[in-house]
């Protein structure tokens, strides 16, 4: 495995099993929660490999841009350039007005 490759997978394996400690019991909060994660992984899954590398750095690992181009190998820019893209990417596979 590369550093990428280990950042990237560790981000998405953290976002699906991972349960929320702020809803503990409450049951319905948590069931929730976890839906919402198993759809944003699937949303995640549906970009672009590298615009998903980027959005799993930058607010799965809270890398910034700079930590983030290096890890993948590439320039701020298109780190900026990607993350733009796989925001509105994600923001189209879902509804309007749907909220948490």
């Amino acid at each position: 495995y590369t550093s990428r490759e280990i950042i990237v997978d560790w981000g998405l394996q953290a976002l699906s099993e991972t349960p929320d400690s702020s809803v503990e019991g409450r049951p319905e909060e948590a069931a929730t929660d976890h839906v919402v994660n198993r759809e944003m992984i699937g949303a995640l899954k549906n970009l672009r490999p590298m615009q998903r590398d980027v959005l799993v750095c930058r607010f799965l690992h809270d890398l910034s841009q700079f930590e983030t181009a290096d890890v993948l190998g590439i320039t701020e820019t298109q780190v900026k350039a990607l993350q733009f893209r796989a925001v509105r990417a994600m923001a189209r596979q879902f509804p309007e007005g749907r909220q948490r």
